[in-house]
Parts: structure tokens; sequence; C-alpha cells
């Protein structure tokens, strides 16, 4: 009878254990990166979901872009220090791009938010203020990573 309850506990530890969830930071903000769709965390409060199942969109909080409220169809993102940077596909349909957007560009820290046409624009923005030129990770990849290890590209884990 006691080999049976510890073979049991045995297998009822390893069940929980291969249940739970990875746990990379202690801001729950940047945990738990599926909420019954994709979900992938940048700089809290600034997070890119994937409802649909065919694209990544992103709710814009600083409302500095007139017009804008949130972006659709992201194909790639860099995050570096307080920046956020985020590419739209130039090849999907000319139909969905809203106002011609490309680019954009949001410090979190003071919740503003800017977004350019051209590349070029972009890069001069960028030069103009000192900031690091993006070194671009697909939105799909970043996800693959999350989900796998709760790990983010740009975000150290705080748990040791």
């Amino acid at each position: 009878m006691g080999k049976r309850k510890l073979i049991l506990i045995g297998i009822l530890m390893i069940v929980l254990i291969s249940c739970q969830e990875n746990v990379a930071y202690r801001n729950e903000f940047y945990n738990n990166g599926n909420q019954g769709y994709p979900r992938l965390p940048l700089i809290e409060p600034y997070e890119m979901v994937n409802i649909s199942g065919s694209f990544w969109q992103m709710d814009l909080i600083g409302r500095t872009i007139p017009t804008r409220f949130s972006i659709s169809f992201i194909d790639s993102v860099f995050v570096n220090d307080d920046y956020i940077y985020i590419f739209l596909s130039e090849d999907r349909d000319k139909t969905s791009i809203e106002e011609g957007f490309h680019y954009y560009l949001i410090d979190a820290r003071n919740r503003s938010e800017q977004a350019f046409t051209q590349l070029q624009s972009f890069n001069d923005y960028l030069n103009q203020n000192e900031l690091r030129q993006p070194d671009w990770l697909s939105i799909d990849d970043c996800w693959d990573h999350y989900k796998e290890t709760g790990l983010l590209y740009w975000k150290k884990s705080d748990i040791e």
C-alpha cells in the first residue's frame, strides 16, 4: 500500500510539473502569453495579440497619432530600452493599409507614438534622436520562442 501511494504521488507530481507554465518574470504582465489567444508582451502596458489567428495587432495607448487606436498586420518588431519599433509588411493588401503607415516608433515610458510612411523618414527620425537602428525580429519567431520558453528576446528573466 505504501509503495502504491508513492507511485501515485510521483505520477501526480509529474503531471502537475508538466502542466506548469513557464514563469520567467516577477511582473505578471510578462508571463502567461496565452489567454485564449496568443499574447506577446512588449513593454508594459504595450502588448501584441493575435485574436483572429491570422494577424498580429496592438492597441496604441498614448493616442498620439490622430485617427489611430491600434495597428494591425504587424510583421516585425524590435524592442530596445523604452522603445518599441514596429514594421507592417509592405506586401500586404494595399486596401488594408490605413493612411499608408508602415513604420511605428513607440516610446513606452512617455506613451508617445510616431508613425512613418517611408523607411527613409523613419531612419531620419531615429538618427536625429540618436536612437538605435532596429534589428527586426519576426513576430511569429518571437511568439514561438516565448510560447516554448516563457522568455522574451528583449527582456531578461528576473526570476532565479
